[in-house]
């Protein structure tokens, strides 16, 4: 089957998860076309079932802005044709499925079209008064429609007065290469010496600053061990971070990675992944953690309590930082403790997170038009 994949390429968890449905797709025997702007952030085109169609923009002075949406449509309708191109998979309702919709219209052949939806394509985008029409529009007219999590499911249904059956939970999942690829399957404490990793956009949303405010308090709850925070991504809060980290004379003990493709050695070593967005529909960033046996702290937001049990393979805290600080210095003082969260951790991620469990809810929808 020749599926054409519209995603965002920049780093982030929607154009992650594009590619690694991509190639669960392709070890199943199907051929993959990425089309937009520019390949995935992760990506081994290299594979001879993954091509990537590039969007030409035409730079003309009367468009203040230049119409990506109808360049996709467009070109991509030469591609239904020409590619024989069979599902469209579109992450993102804005732009990519309302462009899905308008190219099969034009190719006027016979595709189905499915929309994932990630989070703030319905939650920030979709809402606004200028876009909330044709957002609707697109998940209406799309053959099936996912969402990464019950919470987006029911969020979605409701914002957009949805029928209940309209949409169906697939949750997302972790690639095999980084899964299976451990050599054991639960963390140990590593004495004096405790590394903490955060992994976002460095956006509002994902409270980085609280990141680097909790990391604060931590070290100076224990003098006696020797902390390390490690941040990975890029952002517009970046700066402000940095800022903070001086002014918390913390300089020597935090380091800013920056966007990195290839981040297995960081998370082998780590003990603990602190996220605590102020919303997440799903969040991916906390679930690759847990395939690393990390112990994660999250906000009690959005979809991540379908990712983690509280107290079980990892914790779940509202505001008070002073409980987060607490947890891992119990935790730390109680090596046992942590191995069995680490575990379990680990466990969780195997038992319902695999690309063999989601990969065959996917491919149902793709053979169902």
């Amino acid at each position: 089957m020749n599926v054409a994949v519209l995603n965002f390429h920049r780093l982030g968890g929607s154009g992650i998860v594009a590619y690694e449905i991509a190639r669960a797709l392709i070890r199943r025997g199907h051929k993959i076309h990425f089309v937009g702007l520019k390949p995935p952030f992760r990506n081994n085109l290299a594979d001879s079932n993954i091509t990537f169609h590039p969007i030409s923009l035409q730079i003309y002075p009367v468009f203040d802005f230049q119409p990506f949406t109808l360049a996709l449509a467009s070109q991509l309708s030469e591609l239904i044709v020409k590619c024989n191109i069979e599902v469209i998979h579109s992450h993102y309702a804005i732009p990519h499925a309302v462009a899905a919709l308008l190219a099969r219209d034009i190719a006027q052949k016979k595709v189905n079209c499915i929309t994932t939806l990630h989070g703030t394509d319905i939650t920030v985008v979709g809402l606004h008064p200028s876009m909330y029409n044709i957002t609707k529009y697109s998940i209406e007219k799309s053959n099936h429609v996912t969402a990464v999590s019950d919470y987006l499911n029911r969020k979605t249904c409701s914002n957009f007065s949805l029928p209940k059956n309209k949409i169906k939970t697939i949750h997302n999942f972790i690639g095999s290469e980084v899964l299976y690829s451990r050599s054991t399957k639960s963390k140990k404490l590593s004495g004096k010496n405790v590394s903490l990793i955060h992994s976002s956009n460095l956006r509002e949303i994902k409270a980085p600053l609280e990141v680097i405010e909790i990391f604060s308090k931590l070290v100076q709850s224990d003098l006696e061990r020797n902390y390390h925070l490690g941040i990975l991504g890029d952002g517009p809060l970046k700066d402000k971070m940095i800022a903070l980290t001086k002014k918390l004379k913390l300089d020597h003990q935090i380091t800013f990675y920056g966007e990195k493709l290839h981040f297995n050695d960081i998370y082998e070593k780590a003990d603990f992944f602190l996220l605590p967005s102020y919303d997440e529909s799903f969040g991916l960033a906390a679930l690759e953690a847990m395939s690393f046996g990390m112990v994660v702290f999250a906000r009690d937001v959005g979809g991540l309590g379908e990712i983690i049990d509280h107290e079980k393979d990892g914790f779940l805290f509202c505001e008070d930082h002073r409980y987060i600080v607490g947890k891992i210095n119990d935790l730390l003082n109680d090596p046992k403790l942590y191995e069995k969260i680490s575990r379990a951790s680990y466990e969780k991620v195997l038992k319902k997170f695999t690309p063999e469990k989601i990969m065959n809810e996917y491919e149902k929808l793709y053979f169902d038009f």
